[in-house]
């Protein structure tokens, strides 16, 4: 797996970039589990083989298992009509295999075609180089945070949705706007949030939303009617301005901990919040050494 805040460049030669090699008695290697995920950028260009996944041989090796997710980078290559993610080329011109490749999320360009998968926040500067265009279709978002620069020398289309949360981007050929990361709804969990994304992560296995220093963000239930056992937190040391619109917690752990943090939480009007937490844990956390104010009308 490469994951983590990873950079990696693989070139291969006769082979894959990432996965096959030229394998054995004429047949190319095929790829095995590949994994890219959470903050990864990676550039690999195959030769003969593909950009990830097979290698080259008179039977081109199969693509394996690939999944592409999260805020991952890609830019795939295959080399000589192999695919730039999937099967290698066989010696007739034939491509083997690619039916184990998911991408779920990320930014992944094949050649000189990319698109954006899900929600995805730039894990850092990324430039669509010239002759190069970027898809962000329907219902997916492409952000980019304080600290990372977006640089269009290419194309970027489609009717998703190109964010602007305190970072740099110049636009150059573009169908899409850029929107205002302040003022932008998420998904994350079984909350919707809006604010800055840079204010907050939610971790799918503790199903915990996290709420970083200085965030102020509205959150609500994306269905209020239905309790969820989804989490909310506070940093310690971290101040924050948050706004509960129709916030439903039922859980067994501690519904919202702010322990060691100052929270100013707004209730909005017309709305009816629930923190019902497990045994021995308040519904709303906030012991010696917490700041908490409560203000609002709901």
């Amino acid at each position: 797996a490469i994951c983590g805040h990873a950079t990696v460049t693989a070139v291969g030669r006769n082979s894959a970039g990432i996965g096959g090699g030229a394998g054995s008695d004429g047949d190319g290697g095929d790829g095995g589990t590949i994994r890219i995920s959470e903050n990864a950028t990676v550039t690999a260009v195959g030769n003969f083989g593909a950009g990830i996944g097979g290698g080259n041989g008179y039977r081109g090796g199969a693509g394996g298992s690939i999944s592409i997710q999260d805020n991952a980078v890609v830019f795939a290559e295959g080399g000589d009509g192999a695919d730039d993610i999937g099967g290698g080329r066989s010696s007739n011109g034939s491509v083997a295999d690619s039916t184990g490749v998911q991408k779920t999320g990320g930014v992944i360009f094949e050649g000189a075609v990319g698109a954006v998968y899900g929600d995805v926040t730039l894990p850092g500067d990324l430039t669509i180089r010239g002759g190069s265009t970027l898809e962000i279709p329907s219902g997916a978002s492409l952000t980019v945070p304080s600290g990372a620069t977006l640089t269009n020398e290419g194309r970027i289309k489609g009717s998703g949705a190109l964010v602007s949360d305190g970072g740099t981007i110049h636009l150059g050929n573009s169908t899409i706007g850029v929107t205002d990361g302040s003022q932008t709804e998420k998904t994350a969990g079984d909350f919707t949030v809006k604010g800055s994304a840079s204010g907050y992560t939610y971790d799918s296995t503790d199903r915990v939303l996290t709420v970083h220093s200085g965030a102020d963000l509205t959150i609500r239930n994306t269905n209020p009617a239905a309790a969820t056992e989804d989490k909310l937190a506070v940093e310690r040391g971290a101040k924050v301005h948050l706004t509960l619109a129709g916030v439903n917690i039922d859980v067994g752990a501690c519904a919202f901990d702010m322990t060691g943090a100052e929270v100013a939480l707004t209730l909005a009007e017309g709305t009816h919040n629930i923190l019902k937490s497990g045994s021995y844990r308040a519904g709303l956390e906030a012991p010696a050494g917490s700041k908490l104010t409560i203000g609002g009308s709901g």
